[in-house]
């Protein structure tokens, strides 16, 4: 018997949150991703909160993909190993389904050391990309992470200095200049050297794995109109305006500051290539509103390919059945679309 061609790509999926709906969107997504038959899911998490959300949220044909790797197994081994979908466990929790939305230091810990692996896998070639499910920040820290988040802490395992986060739909693309940060620290926050270098991330990371040529950027104020000339506010002047012309001497197209009210209809209208913006909600609110569920977040600036829904673990709603797979499959999709492209640029490379 022929046996079928082994799968081009490799997608590592982490649980994110036991205790959210990160275990229940995987499972549920699993049909679908597996349906390209070039592409293979190794699950990085526990293996027995997999397969209760199998259990609970999935078809038989499903649960019975649900198998462990061997523990044997290593980075080194997985790209020749010979399966379609894998659970590569890192813990064993004590029924997290049973405390939904009530994460402990336990879940914290687990949640990182799914991260770890994943970026880990992506650095040896194991996994083409990391589509990381939403994790809960505040049990990131109790279980003795320095980092609150996964932007901070893919920043701080693959050396990346300054990573920047980008949001995105089929309506539209957004930067955000702060990113977690309580709205009365945003203006001290801000500074043009950082605006200057998440434009340059931006700039490359838009031509190189998204094949935009001269990306054109759209950038809003932190002020009301802008600021009215300095009348509301100092920080277009004195920060904005100096690190857009910075930008514009290195090429890149660097447009604003504008006011933020009247500046996503225009970015729609003119199909500029991402608007950036100076903290969380002026940017994701807009965003949000135009197609929520295909939603989804890409880390710029990084050595590996990283993607992740755009919702976060809806302690909610956790363990109901009711959570949308959707946001989890574009972030798969662009993460295949983003490796590919830079295998495709690889082999080039290498012929040239």
């Amino acid at each position: 018997m022929r046996r079928s061609k082994r799968p081009s790509y490799s997608l590592a999926l982490t649980q994110g949150d036991p205790c959210g709906i990160g275990p229940e969107i995987i499972v549920k997504a699993l049909p679908a991703l597996l349906a390209d038959p070039a592409c293979r899911l190794i699950l990085i998490g526990d293996a027995e909160v997999f397969r209760e959300a199998g259990r609970r949220f999935a078809s038989k044909r499903t649960q019975r993909l649900l198998c462990e790797l061997p523990q044997i197994m290593g980075t080194r081994l997985l790209p020749c190993a010979d399966f379609r979908v894998g659970i590569l466990p890192v813990a064993s929790l004590a029924s997290p389904w049973q405390r939904p939305g009530r994460p402990g230091p336990a879940e914290g810990r687990a949640m990182r050391a799914a991260i770890e692996t994943g970026v880990r896998l992506c650095q040896s070639g194991a996994s083409d990309a990391l589509v990381t499910a939403p994790i809960t920040k505040q049990a990131l820290l109790k279980g003795g992470s320095p980092y609150p988040g996964h932007t901070e802490l893919l920043a701080a395992l693959t050396g990346a200095p300054h990573p920047v986060m980008m949001l995105l739909n089929d309506r539209l693309r957004v930067l955000l200049a702060t990113t977690h940060v309580p709205l009365a620290e945003v203006p001290r926050h801000l500074n043009s050297s950082a605006i200057l270098r998440l434009l340059q991330t931006a700039h490359r990371s838009l031509m190189q794995d998204f094949g935009i040529h001269k990306p054109r950027f759209l950038v809003a104020g932190l002020n009301p109109h802008a600021g009215e000339g300095g009348a509301l506010g100092q920080e277009e002047k004195k920060i904005i305006i100096p690190a857009l012309n910075q930008a514009r001497k290195q090429g890149i197209r660097a447009e604003g500051p504008f006011p933020a009210d009247s500046l996503f209809a225009r970015a729609l209208c003119e199909q500029a290539a991402a608007v950036v913006c100076m903290y969380h909600d002026q940017g994701l609110i807009p965003l949000k509103l135009l197609d929520f569920e295909n939603t989804v977040n890409v880390t710029l600036g990084l050595p590996i390919v990283r993607t992740s829904v755009g919702h976060g673990s809806a302690p909610d709603i956790a363990w109901q059945g009711r959570a949308s797979e959707q946001s989890l499959l574009r972030a798969a999709e662009l993460a295949l679309q983003i490796a590919k492209r830079r295998k495709g640029a690889r082999i080039v490379g290498s012929s040239q």
